[in-house]
């Protein structure tokens, strides 16, 4: 008779683990700048496609980003969660351009199941101008839709 109460307990222990549905985190959760390289053919903007294309991070260990890669028209980087600013050094075959950025972090709720996240708010911009002619930013929140953030204009 003892046994009775303790086997339903085990069984409704079981069976019934919690009240919320105990899901899976699919989606990134990876906060990103997305960039692209444009030019202009002096009616429109055209995207422009660079070679050697190298880019990595100053004071990162996350640092090489991308390394001598060629037909480079669209890419992504990301800040770092425990500064202010990122400054990232650009190369373009035998060009060198420092682009740095200044932004604040800010906390975002992602999913039950997903959590929390860092998206950065950009506040400004900088750079050298070796073979970068101007920056314009399009969207300044750095956040999980993949939407362009900066158009650099060469």
């Amino acid at each position: 008779m003892k046994k009775i109460p303790l086997i339903l307990i085990l069984f409704l222990l079981i069976a019934y683990p919690s009240c919320e549905g105990g899901g899976v985190c699919t989606q990134s959760v990876l906060s990103v700048v997305n960039a692209g390289f444009y030019g202009w053919d002096g009616e429109e903007e055209i995207d422009v496609f660079v070679n050697n294309f190298t880019l990595y991070g100053i004071n990162r260990p996350d640092s090489l980003i991308y390394d001598s890669k060629n037909s480079v028209s669209r890419f992504s980087f990301t800040m770092d969660m425990n500064a202010v600013s990122s400054t990232l050094i650009m190369h373009a075959d035998s060009l060198i351009d420092t682009l740095t950025i200044n932004y604040s972090v800010v906390l975002l709720m992602v999913s039950y199941e997903c959590g929390f996240t860092n998206t950065f708010e950009m506040s400004g911009i900088s750079f050298t101008r070796h073979f970068i002619d101007s920056i314009s930013v399009i969207k300044t929140l750095a956040d999980l839709e993949n939407e362009e953030n900066l158009k650099i204009f060469l």
